[in-house]
Order: structure tokens, then sequence, then C-alpha cells
């Protein structure tokens, strides 16, 4: 999936706040976290010049549903932007996918996975 990055407005729910966005090494790491400061959801991006991968957005079971995969998507959009890219790209699982949509991210292409068991002598 892939979009035209332009900066959002980027606002938690109540009782949630946007931990330390972190950049090291062309990494730029987002943490939401919950009232008692454990983490909700978090996410990552990997900046490559005019374009950034987006990976590993991850909402924790107990805090799904709550907007937060959104926070993360927009906190990691705005950090992006301000480093100068301009178009994400990211692979999307299936559960995932709905959310991207949502955000105006649009399919490329199909993404297969697969699985290779080695057989053991």
């Amino acid at each position: 999936m892939a979009t035209d990055l332009r900066p959002c407005v980027v606002h938690a729910p109540d009782g949630y706040t946007v931990g330390a966005v972190r950049a090291a090494d062309g990494v730029v790491d987002v943490r939401v976290l919950a009232a008692g400061g454990e983490l909700a959801a978090s996410g990552r991006i990997g900046l490559t010049g005019a374009s950034c991968v987006f990976d590993q957005i991850v909402t924790e079971k107990a805090h799904q549903r709550r907007g937060l995969g959104t926070v993360v998507m927009g906190a990691l959009t705005n950090a992006a932007v301000e480093s100068g890219v301009a178009t994400g790209v990211l692979g999307a699982t299936v559960q995932g996918r709905a959310l991207y949509e949502t955000l105006d991210w649009k399919v490329l292409a199909p993404l297969t996975g697969f699985t290779h068991r080695p057989v053991v002598a």
C-alpha cells in the first residue's frame, strides 16, 4: 500500500498520551501510552530519502478499537513529513488494511505470505 504524506492532526483519546517519538539511524519509533504508563500502541518508520516504510504498527489487545492505530499512523506521518518525506509505503495484513484504507492508503499490489517448514532428515 502507499500514500502521499501530508501533515495531520494527532489527538490521543482521553487516558492516552503519545509517548516519545524517537529517531535514530533513519528509524522513527512512536509509542502510545495508557494512563498507567503501559504500552497501548506503537509503530515505526524507516526513512529512505523521498519515501519511508511504515512497519510494526500494533495496538495491544486490551486497547484495541479506540482509534490508537490512527494516532500512531498520524504521529509517524508527521515525523516523516518533518523529515522531508513525500511518500509512505507499507505491507498490510488483512487486519490492518481496513485502518490504512480509512486513512486514504491505496493498494498497489496484493501481499502474499508463506511459511517454510524444512524437512528434518
